[in-house]
């Protein structure tokens, strides 16, 4: 009898060491990390690279791709080519989405700066620190075609405008104060995208510009483009191109005398 008392005992004991010894699982075990990827999140990052990939084409005014490109035509086609439908002009664009903040400005967010008597220039955020300085990607100039700059770069700190999300993973951020259509993007049903699309009607977006009759009207014409540089002023390049202060800013759409360094400024040849 007491052999058996000894042998259930220390059966008992093994068994309640054992319990006691089980190691509690990690909240950060492998089990418990949800590796699911935000499909919001991985849509933005789709865009950008898209965007990305186009570093290095060249600059063309009125181009929305796919070998040339303005600015608004890089963001018209690259957010085309994921079936979301913007209007064409920097200007329309700025009713796309929803506004933004400088302070809370996120990757793949559209930023804008004024060029001239308002809004010209538009590129797609890619990178934001810390200090709330952006990098972004943009189709820069004839000559700088499509790259990447920064909010902290001369030409850009003092011409910021304002920004606009286009995809809004967070619903909580629209408000009824938005006045842009509400749609949803639609995906193969393989792939289940829950982002919210903020656009507007593309029925009424200004249509792509074909660059051939850029090109042709820019002939007919005699149009060049000058680039604004530091020290110019309006008379000054009047009188370089012999043509008056008031048929410059007749053929650019400008209210007054200001200039930008970097500005474009259409000059017809006489």
């Amino acid at each position: 009898m007491r052999v058996k008392k000894t042998i259930v005992t220390l059966l008992a004991i093994c068994l309640f060491s054992g319990l006691v010894a089980q190691p509690k699982r990690s909240k950060n075990s492998k089990a418990e990390i949800d590796t699911t990827e935000d499909p919001c999140v991985t849509r933005i990052d789709s865009i950008v690279d898209f965007a990305l990939g186009h570093i290095g084409a060249t600059y063309k005014y009125g181009a929305a791709g796919p070998k040339h490109f303005d600015c608004s035509g890089l963001v018209y086609y690259t957010f085309n080519h994921f079936g979301i439908k913007l209007y064409r002009s920097s200007r329309d664009q700025y009713t796309n989405g929803i506004s933004v903040k400088k302070s809370e400005l996120q990757k793949g967010d559209l930023v804008f700066f004024k060029r001239g008597s308002g809004i010209g220039h538009v590129g797609i955020v890619i990178e934001v620190d810390k200090n709330g300085n952006f990098a972004f990607v943009h189709a820069s100039t004839y000559k700088r075609g499509i790259r990447i700059d920064n909010s902290t770069q001369e030409g850009y700190v003092n011409t910021y405008v304002g920004a606009r999300r286009i995809i809004v993973c967070d619903s909580s951020l629209i408000t009824g104060n938005t006045t842009a259509t509400m749609e949803m993007l639609t995906e193969p049903e393989s792939m289940d995208i829950s982002a919210t699309i903020v656009a507007g009607d593309s029925s009424a977006a200004d249509p792509p510009l074909d660059s051939t009759q850029i090109d042709k009207q820019e002939k007919q014409e005699k149009i060049s483009i000058y680039t604004v540089k530091k020290g110019d002023t309006l008379y000054g390049i009047a009188k370089r191109n012999k043509v008056t202060v008031e048929e410059i800013k007749k053929w650019n759409n400008l209210k007054n005398d200001r200039i930008n360094i970097g500005q474009k400024l259409k000059i017809k040849k006489k």
